[in-house]
């Protein structure tokens, strides 16, 4: 029923009760106006009607002339679904708009009655910003930022934080993961000029100082993970490698100091002490560096202590944990591998001086020294052939090989001026002290 309608329901009605002769008096909600009240007796005229369809269209007419929805609490509860399972619901009077805005209202903020605003907001349904932005929480929008959190908060007596997320996520079967807090926005370039950063998480907070002091302050705090019962691998922090650029970088420090407090483990599990670096084994038992006070140990395993330096697999140095140091080889000796020794392989002979130094190296087995001048001199010399004891070192003014077969010079000495056995040349069997003529004891 329209208000036109309803004006003229009102006015037959009343004047019907006027040609009755049956007296009414007007009633009305707040300030509404009475034109008139009549009695028995009184006339009706034309511009009577007019006066009473001014105040019924006209000043009448407003919410404060329109009876309540609200006469106790109950009724100032009730509400109206306008949408119930989907479905919209046509309200007919005013009454049950204002019921289905209050419904509306209530649903909305998740509060227990549409009116109680100072309970917090509640949403019982998924709630989302405008895809445009910008948006802010707690204070004015920036236009370069879709979604800011402003504002400032204190509390006492508590970890304070400015935002927390706590809730509790369900997996799902089928082998999905399961993430805390996700953050993949896609980061597209400008059209032209370069950027110095594009990232992707930005951690830059700001301390001011206070009254108190601060212990440690820390940019990122991961704090400790306590996994389930069964899981094979739990780790603080997982970064996977980037790809796509010149130079790659899975962490880079571009400053300052990098601590470790546990140990580190380069392809590995590592389960070795404090300080220590294990990398490159199948298992977590080594290789590894470990410091023990001041000494700096190579651990090639659970008790050995070695160290191998390699490139391209092909072994190049080896401090072995009897003492041995072996370079560009790795054999072991037939008969007694002994301790505490260095041994060379063979390798490219050097050429050319060496500026205040001086050069060991191993040439068919063959020890060899060549001085800073670039003179290369035989240090164990023997024969290949014969083995015998000989003397061999080239000049590098001349460019000439001197060679002078020793053994051989002393033998005929001794034979040639008759000289007794051993007085040049003495054989024999054994170690080397056991056969060493009396006369000569302790020159050797």
């Amino acid at each position: 029923m329209n208000i036109v309608t309803r004006v003229v329901v009102c006015l037959a009605l009343a004047c019907a009760a006027i040609l009755a002769g049956s007296p009414r008096t007007a009633q009305a909600q707040g300030t509404c106006a009475i034109y008139k009240t009549y009695v028995a007796g009184d006339t009706f005229a034309a511009s009577d009607i007019n006066s009473i369809q001014t105040i019924l269209a006209g000043t009448n007419a407003i919410t404060t002339c329109v009876d309540d929805d609200s006469v106790d609490a109950a009724t100032m509860q009730s509400t109206t679904d306008p949408y119930p399972a989907d479905t919209v619901s046509l309200s007919t009077t005013l009454q049950g708009e204002l019921r289905r805005l209050r419904y509306v209202v209530k649903k909305l903020t998740g509060w227990t009655q549409w009116y109680a605003h100072s309970e917090a907001f509640i949403f019982p349904n998924a709630f989302r910003f405008s895809s445009v932005g910008p948006h802010a929480i707690g204070g004015a929008t920036a236009t370069n930022v879709q979604l800011g959190v402003l504002g400032t908060f204190t509390n006492a007596g508590a970890h304070n934080r400015a935002v927390d997320i706590t809730t509790s996520v369900t997996g799902a079967t089928g082998g999905w993961e399961i993430y805390g807090l996700r953050v993949a926005p896609t980061l597209i370039e400008a059209a032209s000029d370069i950027h110095a950063n594009i990232i992707g998480l930005l951690v830059a907070p700001v301390i001011t100082a206070g009254a108190g002091t601060t212990t440690v302050a820390s940019a990122v705090k991961i704090a400790a993970l306590a996994a389930a019962t069964g899981t094979t691998t739990a780790v603080g922090l997982l970064v996977s490698a980037p790809t796509g650029a010149t130079n790659l970088a899975t962490i880079w420090a571009d400053s300052g100091n990098v601590r470790f407090d546990g140990s580190i483990g380069m392809g590995v599990h590592s389960a070795g002490s404090a300080g220590s670096i294990q990398w490159n084994a199948t298992t977590d038992t080594g290789p590894s560096i470990l410091g023990t006070a001041a000494t700096l140990r190579f651990k090639g395993g659970t008790t050995d202590t070695e160290w191998y330096n390699q490139a391209n697999a092909t072994e190049l140095m080896r401090l072995t944990d009897v003492g041995n140091l072996k370079i560009g080889g790795s054999a072991a000796r037939a008969t007694t591998e002994g301790t505490n020794k260095l041994e060379l392989f063979d390798g490219t002979a050097p050429v050319g001086t060496l500026a205040a130094g001086i050069s060991l190296y191993s040439t068919s087995g063959e020890l060899r020294v060549m001085d800073s001048a670039g003179n290369p001199t035989l240090l164990s010399p023997h024969d290949r052939v014969t083995n015998e004891w000989i003397f061999l070192s080239k000049n590098a003014r001349t460019g000439l090989w001197l060679r002078v077969d020793l053994e051989r010079f002393f033998r005929w000495a001794q034979a040639r001026f008759g000289l007794e056995v051993g007085a040049f040349v003495h054989e024999w069997a054994g170690d080397e002290h056991s056969g060493w003529p009396a006369v000569n004891e302790g020159a050797f």
